[in-house]
Protein backbone atom coordinates (compact mmCIF):
# COMPACT_ATOMS: atom_id res chain seq x y z
CA UNK A 1 0.00 0.00 0.00
CA UNK A 2 3.25 2.36 1.27
CA UNK A 3 4.66 1.19 -1.72
CA UNK A 4 1.54 2.65 -4.32
CA UNK A 5 1.56 5.76 -3.06
CA UNK A 6 4.74 6.92 -2.75
CA UNK A 7 4.60 5.45 -6.77
CA UNK A 8 1.64 7.35 -7.80
CA UNK A 9 3.23 10.39 -5.49
CA UNK A 10 6.17 10.21 -7.69
CA UNK A 11 4.51 9.71 -10.94
CA UNK A 12 2.45 13.02 -9.68
CA UNK A 13 5.72 14.55 -8.97
CA UNK A 14 7.38 13.66 -12.53
CA UNK A 15 4.59 14.60 -14.63
CA UNK A 16 3.82 18.02 -12.99
CA UNK A 17 7.89 18.87 -13.49
CA UNK A 18 7.59 17.87 -17.36
CA UNK A 19 4.41 20.19 -17.67
CA UNK A 20 6.26 22.99 -16.46
CA UNK A 21 8.97 22.84 -18.37
CA UNK A 22 7.29 22.09 -21.58
CA UNK A 23 5.30 25.61 -20.70
CA UNK A 24 8.77 27.59 -20.49
CA UNK A 25 8.88 29.91 -22.96
CA UNK A 26 11.45 30.36 -25.56
CA UNK A 27 12.73 33.90 -25.36
CA UNK A 28 14.35 35.61 -28.06
CA UNK A 29 15.37 39.49 -27.50
CA UNK A 30 15.81 41.70 -30.43
CA UNK A 31 15.95 45.78 -31.39
CA UNK A 32 13.80 47.86 -33.53
CA UNK A 33 14.98 50.83 -35.01
CA UNK A 34 12.07 53.45 -34.59
CA UNK A 35 13.21 56.57 -36.11
CA UNK A 36 9.53 58.45 -34.67
CA UNK A 37 10.40 57.79 -31.42
CA UNK A 38 10.80 61.75 -31.01
CA UNK A 39 9.42 62.57 -27.80
CA UNK A 40 9.34 61.50 -23.78
CA UNK A 41 6.19 60.21 -24.82
CA UNK A 42 6.88 58.30 -27.32
CA UNK A 43 8.49 55.23 -25.74
CA UNK A 44 5.60 54.96 -23.20
CA UNK A 45 3.35 54.75 -25.89
CA UNK A 46 5.08 51.90 -27.82
CA UNK A 47 5.44 49.66 -24.93
CA UNK A 48 1.91 50.66 -23.80
CA UNK A 49 0.78 48.99 -27.52
CA UNK A 50 3.50 46.31 -27.04
CA UNK A 51 2.43 45.34 -23.62
CA UNK A 52 -1.40 44.33 -25.09
CA UNK A 53 0.57 42.16 -27.56
CA UNK A 54 0.70 38.53 -26.91
CA UNK A 55 4.01 36.78 -25.91
CA UNK A 56 5.79 40.18 -25.68
CA UNK A 57 6.97 39.91 -22.15
CA UNK A 58 9.81 42.85 -21.85
CA UNK A 59 9.86 46.06 -23.70
CA UNK A 60 12.42 49.09 -23.40
CA UNK A 61 12.16 51.84 -25.50
CA UNK A 62 14.46 54.95 -25.70
CA UNK A 63 13.72 58.08 -28.00
CA UNK A 64 16.93 59.69 -27.28
CA UNK A 65 18.34 56.70 -29.52
CA UNK A 66 14.89 55.70 -31.18
CA UNK A 67 15.46 52.11 -30.81
CA UNK A 68 13.54 49.32 -29.22
CA UNK A 69 14.45 46.67 -27.27
CA UNK A 70 11.30 43.62 -27.20
CA UNK A 71 12.30 40.18 -25.18
CA UNK A 72 9.14 37.73 -26.54
CA UNK A 73 8.44 34.18 -26.43
CA UNK A 74 8.85 32.92 -30.24
CA UNK A 75 6.10 30.50 -29.69
CA UNK A 76 3.49 32.89 -29.35
CA UNK A 77 4.36 36.24 -31.56
CA UNK A 78 7.38 36.59 -34.54
CA UNK A 79 9.32 39.48 -35.70
CA UNK A 80 7.43 40.84 -38.23
CA UNK A 81 4.08 40.57 -35.90
CA UNK A 82 6.31 42.70 -33.46
CA UNK A 83 6.85 45.22 -35.82
CA UNK A 84 3.25 45.24 -37.13
CA UNK A 85 2.44 45.81 -33.94
CA UNK A 86 4.45 48.65 -33.81
CA UNK A 87 3.06 49.85 -36.83
CA UNK A 88 -0.48 50.27 -35.54
CA UNK A 89 0.88 52.30 -33.06
CA UNK A 90 2.04 54.86 -35.41
CA UNK A 91 5.54 53.51 -35.52
CA UNK A 92 7.32 52.60 -38.39
CA UNK A 93 10.13 50.29 -37.42
CA UNK A 94 13.01 48.08 -38.97
CA UNK A 95 14.54 45.14 -37.10
CA UNK A 96 18.56 45.48 -36.50
CA UNK A 97 20.79 42.70 -36.72
CA UNK A 98 24.38 43.18 -36.06
CA UNK A 99 26.82 41.56 -39.15
CA UNK A 100 29.96 39.94 -37.81
CA UNK A 101 32.67 41.01 -40.14
CA UNK A 102 32.58 42.55 -43.40
CA UNK A 103 35.63 42.36 -44.68
CA UNK A 104 36.58 39.28 -47.18
CA UNK A 105 33.22 38.90 -47.56
CA UNK A 106 30.43 38.27 -50.23
CA UNK A 107 29.25 41.66 -50.98
CA UNK A 108 26.17 43.08 -49.09
CA UNK A 109 24.18 43.09 -51.95
CA UNK A 110 24.31 39.11 -51.84
CA UNK A 111 22.96 39.57 -48.27
CA UNK A 112 20.32 42.22 -49.18
CA UNK A 113 19.01 40.23 -52.04
CA UNK A 114 18.81 37.13 -49.78
CA UNK A 115 16.93 38.72 -47.42
CA UNK A 116 14.18 40.12 -49.76
CA UNK A 117 13.44 36.43 -50.66
CA UNK A 118 12.40 35.84 -47.52
CA UNK A 119 8.36 35.94 -47.91
CA UNK A 120 7.16 38.81 -45.53
CA UNK A 121 10.25 40.83 -45.50
CA UNK A 122 9.94 44.31 -47.64
CA UNK A 123 12.77 46.72 -47.22
CA UNK A 124 16.55 45.81 -46.71
CA UNK A 125 19.23 48.16 -45.56
CA UNK A 126 22.82 47.93 -44.93
CA UNK A 127 24.99 49.92 -42.68
CA UNK A 128 28.40 48.64 -43.67
CA UNK A 129 29.95 51.68 -40.79
CA UNK A 130 27.73 50.02 -37.95
CA UNK A 131 27.83 46.27 -39.51
CA UNK A 132 24.31 46.12 -39.27
CA UNK A 133 21.32 45.52 -41.46
CA UNK A 134 17.82 46.50 -40.86
CA UNK A 135 14.95 44.88 -41.92
CA UNK A 136 11.46 45.95 -42.73
CA UNK A 137 8.66 43.90 -42.72
CA UNK A 138 5.13 43.44 -44.78
CA UNK A 139 1.78 43.62 -43.68
CA UNK A 140 0.71 40.41 -43.36
CA UNK A 141 3.18 37.36 -42.91
CA UNK A 142 5.21 35.22 -39.92
CA UNK A 143 8.65 35.87 -40.94
CA UNK A 144 10.84 34.68 -37.51
CA UNK A 145 14.41 35.71 -36.28
CA UNK A 146 15.37 31.75 -37.18
CA UNK A 147 13.75 32.94 -40.98
CA UNK A 148 16.44 35.54 -41.30
CA UNK A 149 19.19 33.84 -40.29
CA UNK A 150 18.84 31.26 -41.85
CA UNK A 151 18.38 33.05 -45.08
CA UNK A 152 21.88 35.25 -44.05
CA UNK A 153 23.62 31.75 -43.71
CA UNK A 154 22.34 30.94 -47.57
CA UNK A 155 24.03 34.15 -48.45
CA UNK A 156 27.73 33.31 -46.13
CA UNK A 157 26.73 35.29 -43.95
CA UNK A 158 26.49 32.98 -40.69
CA UNK A 159 27.80 35.38 -37.80
CA UNK A 160 24.53 37.89 -38.19
CA UNK A 161 23.02 38.16 -34.52
CA UNK A 162 20.12 40.47 -33.58
CA UNK A 163 21.27 43.80 -31.52
CA UNK A 164 20.15 42.96 -28.11
CA UNK A 165 21.84 46.74 -26.61
CA UNK A 166 20.58 50.00 -27.15
CA UNK A 167 22.92 52.91 -29.29
CA UNK A 168 24.87 55.16 -27.87
CA UNK A 169 22.38 58.23 -26.99
CA UNK A 170 25.38 60.25 -28.05
CA UNK A 171 24.64 59.31 -32.21
CA UNK A 172 21.26 60.51 -32.01
CA UNK A 173 20.32 64.38 -32.07
CA UNK A 174 18.07 65.00 -28.87
CA UNK A 175 14.48 64.80 -29.75
CA UNK A 176 12.80 67.57 -28.61
CA UNK A 177 9.54 66.56 -26.33
CA UNK A 178 5.46 66.38 -26.52
CA UNK A 179 4.99 65.20 -30.21
CA UNK A 180 2.66 62.08 -29.57
CA UNK A 181 0.48 63.74 -26.34
CA UNK A 182 0.66 60.64 -24.73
Amino acid sequence: MKATIVLAVLIGLTGSTLISYADKAELERVAFDVPKLVCADCPKKVQAALGRASGVTRVESSYVNRRTLVEYDRRKIDVQAIAGTLKEAGFESALVLAIGQIAGRRPLPELEKAMLAVKGVESVRTNPEKKQILVGFAKAGNVTLADLLKAAEKARFDDLTPVRLLDDPKERPQPRGGCCGF
